[in-house]
Protein backbone atom coordinates (compact mmCIF):
# COMPACT_ATOMS: atom_id res chain seq x y z
CA UNK A 1 0.00 0.00 0.00
CA UNK A 2 1.04 3.40 -0.40
CA UNK A 3 2.79 5.13 2.35
CA UNK A 4 2.93 8.57 4.37
CA UNK A 5 6.35 8.75 2.99
CA UNK A 6 5.52 8.41 -0.61
CA UNK A 7 5.10 12.00 -2.54
CA UNK A 8 2.02 13.05 -2.72
CA UNK A 9 1.54 12.72 -6.38
CA UNK A 10 2.50 9.26 -6.29
CA UNK A 11 0.02 7.15 -8.27
CA UNK A 12 -2.07 5.53 -7.18
CA UNK A 13 -1.64 7.59 -3.52
CA UNK A 14 -4.53 6.12 -2.26
CA UNK A 15 -3.67 5.93 1.35
CA UNK A 16 -1.12 8.77 1.32
CA UNK A 17 -1.31 11.60 3.85
CA UNK A 18 -4.55 10.05 5.56
CA UNK A 19 -2.98 6.58 7.19
CA UNK A 20 0.71 5.06 7.78
CA UNK A 21 0.08 1.87 6.83
CA UNK A 22 0.44 0.13 10.72
CA UNK A 23 -1.22 -3.04 10.75
CA UNK A 24 -1.02 -3.12 6.84
CA UNK A 25 3.22 -3.60 6.38
CA UNK A 26 5.24 -4.30 9.83
CA UNK A 27 3.96 -3.51 12.73
CA UNK A 28 6.38 -0.63 13.29
CA UNK A 29 4.48 0.90 10.19
CA UNK A 30 7.72 1.34 7.88
CA UNK A 31 7.40 0.37 4.26
CA UNK A 32 10.80 -1.77 4.17
CA UNK A 33 10.39 -1.47 0.09
CA UNK A 34 9.82 1.52 -0.48
CA UNK A 35 12.64 2.71 2.32
CA UNK A 36 15.03 0.96 0.07
CA UNK A 37 13.72 2.56 -2.88
CA UNK A 38 14.35 6.10 -0.92
CA UNK A 39 17.77 5.30 0.25
CA UNK A 40 18.76 3.59 -3.04
CA UNK A 41 20.03 6.90 -4.04
CA UNK A 42 22.42 8.47 -0.60
CA UNK A 43 25.76 7.49 0.41
CA UNK A 44 25.10 6.06 3.95
CA UNK A 45 23.89 2.52 5.17
CA UNK A 46 20.27 1.70 4.45
CA UNK A 47 20.05 -1.30 6.86
CA UNK A 48 21.02 1.23 9.73
CA UNK A 49 18.74 4.00 8.28
CA UNK A 50 16.03 1.38 7.78
CA UNK A 51 16.35 0.01 11.91
CA UNK A 52 17.03 3.81 13.06
CA UNK A 53 13.14 4.35 11.23
CA UNK A 54 12.18 0.99 12.88
CA UNK A 55 12.89 1.35 16.27
CA UNK A 56 12.11 5.09 16.26
CA UNK A 57 8.32 4.31 15.69
CA UNK A 58 8.62 1.53 18.12
CA UNK A 59 10.34 4.58 20.61
CA UNK A 60 7.33 6.31 19.88
CA UNK A 61 4.65 3.51 20.58
CA UNK A 62 6.35 3.10 24.05
CA UNK A 63 7.53 -0.30 23.17
CA UNK A 64 11.49 0.70 23.57
CA UNK A 65 12.80 3.22 25.85
CA UNK A 66 15.20 6.12 24.89
CA UNK A 67 18.11 4.33 26.86
CA UNK A 68 17.58 1.25 24.77
CA UNK A 69 16.87 3.14 21.57
CA UNK A 70 20.45 4.81 22.11
CA UNK A 71 22.41 1.93 23.03
CA UNK A 72 21.44 0.01 20.60
CA UNK A 73 22.39 2.04 17.85
CA UNK A 74 25.22 4.24 19.21
CA UNK A 75 28.13 2.05 17.83
CA UNK A 76 26.64 2.03 14.17
CA UNK A 77 26.20 5.55 13.93
CA UNK A 78 29.91 6.38 15.18
CA UNK A 79 30.71 3.93 12.59
CA UNK A 80 28.93 5.77 9.85
CA UNK A 81 28.82 8.57 10.15
CA UNK A 82 31.72 9.16 12.30
CA UNK A 83 29.66 10.87 15.65
CA UNK A 84 27.09 10.22 18.08
CA UNK A 85 25.69 13.62 19.99
CA UNK A 86 23.42 11.51 21.50
CA UNK A 87 24.21 10.38 25.25
CA UNK A 88 24.15 6.86 26.45
CA UNK A 89 25.68 7.85 30.16
CA UNK A 90 23.06 6.52 32.60
CA UNK A 91 24.31 9.23 35.01
CA UNK A 92 23.68 12.15 33.06
CA UNK A 93 19.69 13.73 32.90
CA UNK A 94 19.01 14.32 29.64
CA UNK A 95 16.11 16.06 28.19
CA UNK A 96 13.55 12.89 26.72
CA UNK A 97 13.14 13.12 22.51
CA UNK A 98 9.92 11.48 23.45
CA UNK A 99 7.52 15.08 24.10
CA UNK A 100 10.51 16.90 25.20
CA UNK A 101 12.97 19.35 24.05
CA UNK A 102 16.52 19.74 25.26
CA UNK A 103 16.61 20.20 29.19
CA UNK A 104 18.49 22.90 30.93
CA UNK A 105 21.89 23.87 30.17
CA UNK A 106 22.01 21.60 26.75
CA UNK A 107 23.37 23.64 24.00
CA UNK A 108 21.99 24.29 21.27
CA UNK A 109 22.22 23.04 17.58
CA UNK A 110 24.97 23.36 15.75
CA UNK A 111 27.02 22.66 19.25
CA UNK A 112 29.87 20.08 20.05
CA UNK A 113 27.27 18.84 22.72
CA UNK A 114 23.93 17.08 23.27
CA UNK A 115 21.53 18.84 20.74
CA UNK A 116 17.75 19.25 21.20
CA UNK A 117 16.11 15.39 20.37
CA UNK A 118 19.01 13.71 22.84
CA UNK A 119 17.41 10.67 25.30
CA UNK A 120 17.59 10.12 28.97
CA UNK A 121 14.47 9.73 30.68
CA UNK A 122 12.21 6.60 30.36
CA UNK A 123 9.55 8.36 31.75
CA UNK A 124 6.30 9.00 30.03
CA UNK A 125 6.39 12.42 28.30
CA UNK A 126 4.08 14.97 29.70
CA UNK A 127 2.55 15.89 26.75
CA UNK A 128 1.66 12.20 26.74
CA UNK A 129 -0.71 12.75 29.88
CA UNK A 130 -2.08 15.83 29.76
CA UNK A 131 -5.55 16.90 30.32
CA UNK A 132 -7.48 16.71 27.62
CA UNK A 133 -10.14 18.25 29.20
CA UNK A 134 -7.81 21.50 29.51
CA UNK A 135 -8.27 21.74 25.82
CA UNK A 136 -11.77 21.14 24.88
CA UNK A 137 -13.66 18.85 27.40
CA UNK A 138 -14.76 15.39 27.37
CA UNK A 139 -17.96 16.39 25.14
CA UNK A 140 -16.39 18.13 22.88
CA UNK A 141 -13.85 15.37 22.00
CA UNK A 142 -16.67 12.78 21.49
CA UNK A 143 -15.21 9.54 22.76
CA UNK A 144 -11.78 9.81 21.02
CA UNK A 145 -8.39 11.00 22.25
CA UNK A 146 -7.80 13.21 18.91
CA UNK A 147 -6.59 16.05 21.08
CA UNK A 148 -4.84 14.49 23.99
CA UNK A 149 -1.46 15.97 23.88
CA UNK A 150 -1.84 19.75 23.48
CA UNK A 151 -4.09 20.74 26.28
CA UNK A 152 -2.79 23.21 29.09
CA UNK A 153 -0.23 21.55 30.68
CA UNK A 154 0.50 21.24 34.60
CA UNK A 155 2.24 23.95 35.75
CA UNK A 156 5.97 22.13 36.06
CA UNK A 157 8.93 24.14 36.73
CA UNK A 158 11.18 21.01 36.42
CA UNK A 159 9.73 19.70 33.11
CA UNK A 160 12.10 21.01 29.65
CA UNK A 161 8.50 20.95 27.82
CA UNK A 162 8.49 24.39 26.05
CA UNK A 163 6.41 27.24 27.30
CA UNK A 164 4.72 27.53 24.18
CA UNK A 165 3.21 24.86 21.72
CA UNK A 166 3.12 26.22 18.16
CA UNK A 167 0.46 24.00 16.42
CA UNK A 168 -2.64 24.40 13.49
CA UNK A 169 -6.20 23.60 13.53
CA UNK A 170 -6.89 22.87 9.90
CA UNK A 171 -10.63 23.04 9.83
CA UNK A 172 -11.70 20.82 6.64
CA UNK A 173 -15.47 21.54 6.28
CA UNK A 174 -14.78 24.85 5.25
CA UNK A 175 -11.54 24.33 2.79
CA UNK A 176 -12.22 24.91 -0.31
CA UNK A 177 -9.19 23.58 -1.95
CA UNK A 178 -8.31 26.37 -3.63
CA UNK A 179 -4.72 25.50 -2.82
CA UNK A 180 -3.35 29.33 -2.45
CA UNK A 181 -2.10 27.82 0.86
CA UNK A 182 0.36 25.80 -1.47
CA UNK A 183 0.92 28.54 -3.60
CA UNK A 184 1.67 30.92 -0.93
CA UNK A 185 3.99 28.30 1.31
CA UNK A 186 5.89 28.08 -1.91
CA UNK A 187 6.66 31.64 -2.65
CA UNK A 188 7.23 32.61 1.16
CA UNK A 189 9.77 30.07 1.20
CA UNK A 190 11.27 29.70 -1.72
CA UNK A 191 10.84 26.03 -2.25
CA UNK A 192 12.40 24.46 -5.18
CA UNK A 193 10.33 23.00 -8.01
CA UNK A 194 8.44 19.94 -6.96
CA UNK A 195 8.57 20.74 -2.95
CA UNK A 196 5.23 20.80 -1.84
CA UNK A 197 5.70 21.39 1.74
CA UNK A 198 2.03 21.97 2.41
CA UNK A 199 -0.07 19.55 -0.17
CA UNK A 200 -4.09 19.64 -0.24
CA UNK A 201 -5.76 16.48 -1.13
CA UNK A 202 -9.09 16.10 -2.62
CA UNK A 203 -10.48 12.79 -2.58
CA UNK A 204 -13.44 10.49 -2.33
CA UNK A 205 -13.73 7.90 0.54
CA UNK A 206 -14.66 3.85 -0.37
CA UNK A 207 -18.36 4.57 0.55
CA UNK A 208 -20.04 4.55 -2.83
CA UNK A 209 -20.90 8.32 -2.39
CA UNK A 210 -19.40 10.83 -5.01
CA UNK A 211 -18.96 13.45 -2.02
CA UNK A 212 -15.41 15.28 -2.19
CA UNK A 213 -13.23 15.79 0.56
CA UNK A 214 -10.18 18.28 0.94
CA UNK A 215 -7.25 17.67 3.83
CA UNK A 216 -4.35 20.04 3.69
CA UNK A 217 -1.25 18.65 5.02
CA UNK A 218 1.82 20.51 6.36
CA UNK A 219 4.72 18.77 8.43
CA UNK A 220 2.62 17.84 11.85
CA UNK A 221 5.58 19.01 14.18
CA UNK A 222 4.63 16.32 16.12
CA UNK A 223 5.62 16.33 20.20
CA UNK A 224 7.07 12.76 19.79
CA UNK A 225 8.80 12.89 16.54
CA UNK A 226 10.40 9.96 15.03
CA UNK A 227 12.78 12.06 12.93
CA UNK A 228 14.10 13.91 15.27
CA UNK A 229 15.10 10.26 16.63
CA UNK A 230 15.75 8.72 13.49
CA UNK A 231 18.28 11.67 12.34
CA UNK A 232 21.78 9.88 13.30
CA UNK A 233 23.64 13.90 13.50
CA UNK A 234 20.79 15.62 15.50
CA UNK A 235 19.90 17.95 12.92
CA UNK A 236 16.47 17.50 13.11
CA UNK A 237 15.75 18.96 16.22
CA UNK A 238 12.51 20.24 18.19
CA UNK A 239 12.83 23.92 19.72
CA UNK A 240 12.77 24.19 23.33
CA UNK A 241 10.82 27.56 23.52
CA UNK A 242 7.76 26.30 20.98
CA UNK A 243 8.04 23.12 20.11
CA UNK A 244 8.76 23.68 16.07
CA UNK A 245 10.40 20.83 14.86
CA UNK A 246 13.27 22.05 12.39
CA UNK A 247 16.81 20.97 10.67
CA UNK A 248 20.15 22.64 11.05
CA UNK A 249 20.81 22.62 7.28
CA UNK A 250 24.66 23.24 8.11
CA UNK A 251 24.46 19.61 10.15
CA UNK A 252 22.38 17.28 8.11
CA UNK A 253 23.61 14.74 5.60
CA UNK A 254 21.13 14.08 3.36
CA UNK A 255 20.96 10.56 5.00
CA UNK A 256 17.33 10.46 4.10
CA UNK A 257 16.59 8.63 7.54
CA UNK A 258 14.55 11.50 8.87
CA UNK A 259 11.96 10.27 5.54
CA UNK A 260 11.47 6.93 6.52
CA UNK A 261 11.03 7.44 9.49
CA UNK A 262 8.02 9.36 9.32
CA UNK A 263 4.52 8.53 8.89
CA UNK A 264 3.01 12.15 6.74
CA UNK A 265 5.16 12.54 4.38
CA UNK A 266 6.66 15.81 4.21
CA UNK A 267 9.75 15.64 4.16
CA UNK A 268 11.70 16.62 0.63
CA UNK A 269 15.34 15.98 -0.30
CA UNK A 270 16.62 18.72 -2.32
CA UNK A 271 18.06 17.80 -5.08
CA UNK A 272 19.24 20.98 -7.09
CA UNK A 273 20.76 24.21 -5.83
CA UNK A 274 18.08 26.62 -4.60
CA UNK A 275 17.09 29.25 -6.97
CA UNK A 276 15.62 32.73 -6.40
CA UNK A 277 15.31 35.03 -3.56
CA UNK A 278 14.53 34.10 0.44
CA UNK A 279 13.10 37.44 2.01
CA UNK A 280 13.99 36.75 5.37
CA UNK A 281 17.17 36.04 7.28
CA UNK A 282 17.82 32.01 7.08
CA UNK A 283 19.21 31.73 10.63
CA UNK A 284 17.42 30.48 13.48
CA UNK A 285 18.87 30.86 17.03
CA UNK A 286 22.45 30.93 15.06
CA UNK A 287 21.50 27.78 13.37
CA UNK A 288 20.69 27.94 9.06
CA UNK A 289 17.38 26.40 9.27
CA UNK A 290 14.76 28.85 7.76
CA UNK A 291 12.98 28.71 4.12
CA UNK A 292 15.12 25.98 1.17
CA UNK A 293 17.73 24.05 1.86
CA UNK A 294 20.65 24.13 0.27
CA UNK A 295 21.63 21.05 -2.10
CA UNK A 296 21.85 17.61 -0.58
CA UNK A 297 19.87 18.69 2.35
CA UNK A 298 16.38 17.49 3.74
CA UNK A 299 13.54 20.19 3.79
CA UNK A 300 10.36 20.43 4.72
CA UNK A 301 7.52 22.75 6.68
CA UNK A 302 8.93 25.02 9.12
CA UNK A 303 5.77 26.74 10.64
CA UNK A 304 7.44 29.46 9.12
CA UNK A 305 9.66 30.05 11.57
CA UNK A 306 11.45 33.19 10.03
CA UNK A 307 7.99 34.84 11.23
CA UNK A 308 8.05 33.14 14.36
CA UNK A 309 11.64 35.04 15.07
CA UNK A 310 11.31 37.92 12.83
CA UNK A 311 10.76 40.13 15.44
CA UNK A 312 8.18 41.51 13.39
CA UNK A 313 5.00 41.45 16.10
CA UNK A 314 2.97 41.53 12.72
CA UNK A 315 4.45 38.42 11.68
CA UNK A 316 5.22 36.69 14.58
CA UNK A 317 2.43 34.41 15.44
CA UNK A 318 1.45 33.91 11.79
CA UNK A 319 1.80 31.45 8.61
CA UNK A 320 1.93 32.24 4.52
CA UNK A 321 -0.53 29.35 4.55
CA UNK A 322 -2.92 30.96 6.86
CA UNK A 323 -2.69 34.37 5.55
CA UNK A 324 -3.70 33.17 2.28
CA UNK A 325 -6.68 31.19 2.81
CA UNK A 326 -9.40 32.97 1.88
CA UNK A 327 -12.06 31.33 3.37
CA UNK A 328 -10.43 31.30 7.27
CA UNK A 329 -9.75 27.32 7.31
CA UNK A 330 -6.13 27.58 8.82
CA UNK A 331 -5.52 28.73 12.44
CA UNK A 332 -2.30 29.18 13.75
CA UNK A 333 -0.74 29.66 16.95
CA UNK A 334 0.15 28.55 20.57
CA UNK A 335 -2.12 25.06 21.26
CA UNK A 336 -1.44 26.21 24.91
CA UNK A 337 -3.09 29.98 24.59
CA UNK A 338 -6.81 29.78 25.07
CA UNK A 339 -6.95 32.86 23.90
CA UNK A 340 -4.85 31.65 20.74
CA UNK A 341 -6.89 31.64 17.14
CA UNK A 342 -6.26 27.60 16.98
CA UNK A 343 -8.15 27.19 20.73
CA UNK A 344 -10.52 29.96 19.76
CA UNK A 345 -11.69 28.22 16.64
CA UNK A 346 -12.24 25.20 18.67
CA UNK A 347 -14.29 26.55 20.86
CA UNK A 348 -16.25 27.98 18.08
CA UNK A 349 -16.44 24.33 16.78
CA UNK A 350 -16.96 22.48 19.89
CA UNK A 351 -19.82 20.28 18.67
CA UNK A 352 -17.94 19.31 15.56
CA UNK A 353 -16.10 16.07 14.98
CA UNK A 354 -12.71 16.48 15.19
CA UNK A 355 -8.89 14.20 14.94
CA UNK A 356 -5.49 14.03 14.25
CA UNK A 357 -3.64 11.87 11.54
CA UNK A 358 -2.45 8.44 12.09
CA UNK A 359 -3.22 8.76 15.92
CA UNK A 360 -2.06 4.76 16.38
CA UNK A 361 1.59 6.31 15.45
CA UNK A 362 1.58 8.08 18.89
CA UNK A 363 3.51 10.76 17.42
CA UNK A 364 1.24 13.51 19.50
CA UNK A 365 1.47 15.79 16.26
CA UNK A 366 0.75 19.44 16.85
CA UNK A 367 -2.12 19.98 13.64
CA UNK A 368 -5.25 19.23 14.34
CA UNK A 369 -8.24 18.94 12.26
CA UNK A 370 -12.30 19.61 11.85
CA UNK A 371 -14.12 17.42 10.21
CA UNK A 372 -14.76 13.80 9.66
CA UNK A 373 -11.47 12.18 9.62
CA UNK A 374 -10.99 9.66 6.53
CA UNK A 375 -11.18 6.03 6.53
CA UNK A 376 -10.15 2.96 4.85
CA UNK A 377 -8.87 3.61 1.46
CA UNK A 378 -9.63 7.26 0.79
CA UNK A 379 -9.12 7.78 -3.57
CA UNK A 380 -8.01 10.96 -4.78
CA UNK A 381 -9.71 12.82 -7.16
CA UNK A 382 -9.11 15.74 -9.11
CA UNK A 383 -10.92 19.34 -8.70
CA UNK A 384 -11.07 22.39 -11.06
CA UNK A 385 -8.08 23.77 -9.07
CA UNK A 386 -5.00 21.45 -10.10
CA UNK A 387 -1.26 21.72 -8.65
CA UNK A 388 -0.43 22.88 -12.61
CA UNK A 389 -3.01 25.47 -12.98
CA UNK A 390 -1.64 27.03 -9.83
CA UNK A 391 1.63 27.44 -11.09
CA UNK A 392 3.01 24.52 -8.78
CA UNK A 393 4.72 21.45 -10.27
CA UNK A 394 5.09 17.94 -8.52
CA UNK A 395 8.55 17.05 -11.00
CA UNK A 396 11.80 16.98 -8.98
CA UNK A 397 14.37 18.72 -11.24
CA UNK A 398 17.43 17.05 -10.69
CA UNK A 399 16.94 13.67 -9.19
CA UNK A 400 18.23 11.81 -12.17
CA UNK A 401 21.97 13.47 -11.89
CA UNK A 402 22.78 13.84 -7.95
CA UNK A 403 23.27 10.88 -7.60
CA UNK A 404 25.21 7.80 -9.38
CA UNK A 405 21.95 5.59 -8.78
CA UNK A 406 20.03 7.51 -11.45
CA UNK A 407 16.21 8.29 -11.17
CA UNK A 408 14.55 8.21 -7.81
CA UNK A 409 10.82 8.96 -7.69
CA UNK A 410 11.24 9.77 -4.02
CA UNK A 411 10.81 13.09 -2.20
Amino acid sequence: MSQGNDPPYREPPSTHGFRDGTGDDTADGIDEARAREILANVDYDTELGIELARDSRRLVAGEMSDREFHEKHNDAILDEFGVDDRPTDPDVNYGSSRGNTAGAGDPGPGSDGPLPGVPGSDEPSRRSVLKTAGMLGAAAIGGTAALQGAGVAANDQDDPEPDKQMGMVIDTERCIACLQCMQACNEENNTSEGSLWMYVFRYQQDDYTDETHHLSRPCQHCSDAPCVNACPTSSRYRRTEDGIVLTDYDRCTGCRYCEISCPYGVNYFQWTESEGEFDYDREVDGVTSAGDPPQGVMGKCTFCIQRQDSGDPELEGTTACEDACPVDAIHFGDLEDEESPPRQHLDEKSSASKFRLFKDANTSPNVFYIGNEPEGHPQPVDGPQTVENAGLSKDRPGRDVYADGGDDDGN
